[in-house]
């Protein structure tokens, strides 16, 4: 899944948590938003973002 926003395009890849968090909360969402945001799945939504964003963080060149 893409990440919105363009909050990758920091130079180094450095983030700090609160950038982090909102990052995940975003991608958590538009998870969510995909499913028709069904109840439910909110935890594994947010696993699922959290683990995005750091392959993105950990593969960006």
């Amino acid at each position: 899944m893409n990440i919105k926003y363009g909050l990758l395009d920091k130079p180094g890849n450095i983030v700090d948590s609160d950038e982090f968090q909102e990052m995940v909360a975003i991608n958590a969402y538009y998870k969510a938003e995909k499913r028709g945001l069904e109840p439910n799945h909110e935890i594994d939504d947010w696993i699922e973002a959290e683990q995005d964003i750091k392959n993105q963080l950990l593969n960006k060149p």
